[in-house]
């Protein structure tokens, strides 16, 4: 087996983990609960595809959103050398929802760290950082 096509199936493999990519910043910057179930539910859509896909023939429009289905079978079948539109389009999807998300993220202000009603920085468990003294030697523990 030559390296290049070992290279050419590891190439092969970027446009799905780019659009991957793209899917979790955007369901961050929507709704940061669902990231986890959005980012493994399309992982998973496109696994039972593939998978259905050998048993039953599906419609093309069912293939299409599987992520896999864009990808070459490589080293088994030789992978595409030139791109083609579709690959062109997951590629320009991912980064185009990865940067959406993160300009809904920072609209929110839940990544920046600060507490707007107030202006200071808070930690994760909701403590502000400037009024907790962690001096054992000090007068009073909390300083306001």
């Amino acid at each position: 087996m030559a390296i290049t096509t070992l290279l050419g199936a590891g190439f092969d493999i970027v446009p799905p983990a780019v659009l991957l990519l793209g899917v979790g910043p955007l369901t961050l910057g929507i709704w940061q609960r669902a990231v986890s179930i959005a980012v493994y539910g399309v992982l998973a859509w496109s696994f039972l595809v593939d998978l259905i896909r050998g048993i039953i023939g599906l419609n093309h429009w069912v293939l299409d959103g599987s992520v896999f289905h864009h990808m070459a079978m490589a080293p088994a079948v030789a992978p595409a050398v030139a791109p083609n539109r579709t690959t062109n389009g997951i590629l320009a999807v991912g980064p185009a929802m990865a940067t959406i998300g993160g300009v809904l993220l920072s609209r929110t202000g839940t990544c920046s760290g600060l507490d707007r009603d107030r202006g200071d920085s808070i930690s994760r468990f909701g403590v502000n950082r400037r009024t907790v003294d962690l001096n054992p030697m000090s007068a009073s523990p909390v300083r306001g």
